[in-house]
């Protein structure tokens, strides 16, 4: 498949030239390899892993952007290789779509970029958020950091369709920055609509949609407000040509919060050069659910979640995931670049009717990071705090924080720091950076995986809840 693949790719490239008047590559990528890390007695070593999520792979990855003369159509693709030689789909990185400006075809009128949509796979960051974590600061803390998108949450589908409006693009002014963005996915499979109507409804299509209002103030900054809809499974009763009811999802790929719909806020004032400071919020809304809905309550006691109980579909549980807060800023000052950001969730509570409440514990992250260029290297010092308050369990016989009886051998309360020295070197369109990353967690975590045998009840033990030392050498191309 992946000879194949580079085939086309050679084929496409020579005659590329022809088809497009506009054309060029762009290339990034990135693997770490670290030769140590340990925790008390317990020591491992990871060759070609990555830092861009929490998956032990590098990153090799090149872009293809090309578009007609009039830039009025044009393509964005991006191949990855992430390691992963048993999935072929892996070769499509984050954006493989076609973009149309229609408007575009009317020469001699200011009104060409006023109207965009793209189909297919698409990130759009035009109002996504710009504070986000360093590299080594994202792996301090068991939690990790967040991502720009914890500002503000970027326009992501894997299949889907999305727009742009720029009403007063036409309007020779400082004031005409306002944007109308939006995006749907598609419906299960991708099939054409007449094949896939029977038990559906578009409207649940469009609701879990996401929609955008961007407003670029001159000289000032930058202020947006988003919903995005709930990506929440529909239990369809009546799906044909299935011999059992299924659950299936809709839009999949819109949602990255956790049911809810939610409404964002967020602005960005750059108007001093060098200085960003960033708020944001997210406020998910309130949602109700019958069970069977395979959720599971916050914290764990004596290692395992709280299941919502009934199968039967009787119980009804109502949901409200927690309202997060965002404050960040950035300051670049010659050769001295500093970057903060103070995350905070409060709010939470899940109500189990007849059973058991469920109150999530405040909480709130900090990471800073700092660096100083002496050409060509770069020195620098990352360091996060997160920190989850106690999450509370109600029933009618008591109340009590989950985790904080005698024998719980695990605690929905933590508290975890790490620091990390670094330094870098710029090479030219590449970085070489090395440091020591010190984690603390203060108690041990657990994943839950899918069984591997009967009598395993799928739990692993993470962390132990000592100090995690580690020595990252990362490699970074991007030219």
């Amino acid at each position: 498949m992946m000879k194949k693949s580079l085939v086309v790719l050679v084929l496409f490239t020579l005659v590329a030239g022809n088809l497009f008047a506009e054309y060029n590559f762009s290339f990034y990528g990135r693997g770490v390899f670290t030769p140590l890390a340990f925790s008390a007695e317990d020591s491992s070593v990871s060759a070609a892993t990555t830092t861009y999520d929490n998956a032990s792979r590098p990153r090799i990855g090149f872009s293809l952007i090309a578009n007609n003369n009039a830039n009025t159509i044009g393509i964005n693709a991006v191949f990855n290789w992430d390691g992963r030689l048993e999935d072929a789909a892996s070769l499509v990185g984050e954006n493989a779509h076609i973009w149309v400006k229609p408007l575009g075809v009317f020469s001699g009128r200011d009104i060409g970029e006023i109207v965009k949509f793209t189909i297919g796979r698409f990130e759009i960051n035009d109002l996504r958020g710009n504070i986000g974590a360093a590299e080594f600061a994202a792996w301090l803390t068991p939690d990790g950091s967040k991502d720009e998108d914890g500002v503000f949450t970027r326009f992501k589908a894997f299949n889907g369709f999305h727009f742009t409006l720029k009403p007063l693009d036409w309007w020779e002014s400082p004031w005409n920055g306002l944007m109308l963005l939006g995006a749907v996915g598609s419906n299960i499979g991708g099939e054409r609509a007449i094949l896939n109507i029977v038990g559906w409804n578009a409207l649940d299509v469009y609701r879990a949609g996401q929609y955008a209002i961007g407003y670029r103030l001159p000289d000032i900054g930058l202020a947006r407000v988003q919903f995005i809809g709930n990506n929440r499974a529909t239990f369809l009763q009546n799906y044909p040509f299935r011999r059992n009811s299924e659950v299936l999802h809709l839009a999949e790929g819109l949602s990255t919060n956790q049911d809810s719909d939610v409404v964002e806020f967020a602005f960005l004032y750059d108007g001093l050069e060098g200085l960003k400071i960033e708020l944001g919020a997210k406020i998910p809304l309130k949602f109700t659910v019958d069970l069977p809905n395979y959720t599971y309550y916050p914290g764990i006691y004596m290692n395992y979640p709280y299941a919502t109980g009934s199968l039967n579909g009787a119980d009804t549980v109502h949901i409200q995931n927690p309202y997060m807060a965002v404050i960040g800023a950035s300051y670049r000052w010659s050769d001295f670049n500093i970057l903060g950001r103070l995350d905070i969730s409060f709010g939470g509570e899940i109500e189990h009717e007849g059973v058991r409440d469920i109150t999530y514990g405040n909480g709130f992250g900090f990471m800073i990071t700092a660096d100083y260029r002496l050409s060509p290297f770069r020195v620098g010092f990352d360091a996060a705090f997160n920190y989850h308050g106690f999450d509370k369990v109600k029933t009618a016989y008591r109340e009590e924080n989950i985790g904080e009886r005698a024998n719980d051998i695990a605690t929905s309360e933590r508290s975890d720091f790490g620091i990390a020295p670094w330094v870098a070197l710029d090479i030219g369109g590449g970085v070489i950076k090395a440091g020591v990353a010190m984690m603390f967690p203060s108690s041990e975590r657990w994943n839950h995986v899918p069984p591997i045998k009967a009598g395993d009840d799928g739990w692993r033990q993470k962390y132990s809840g000592d100090p995690i030392i580690s020595f990252p050498i990362s490699v970074t191309y991007n030219f």
